[in-house]
């Protein structure tokens, strides 16, 4: 995947998200933590979860 400024995001960034979001971080928090916006994220997030519905 790529943020917003068309940089591709790591495979171990994606891991940190997907723990930060089990740890109950806020959006923003992940976005400043991780680096991403917060625009990618939430793309990244439904991309994810329309897996399991």
């Amino acid at each position: 995947m790529q943020n917003s400024q068309n940089h591709a995001i790591s495979p171990r960034t994606q891991e940190l998200i997907k723990y930060l979001l089990l740890a109950k971080f806020s959006l923003t928090e992940i976005a400043n933590i991780t680096g991403v916006s917060e625009q990618w994220l939430q793309n990244y997030i439904d991309a994810q979860y329309s897996f399991v519905h």
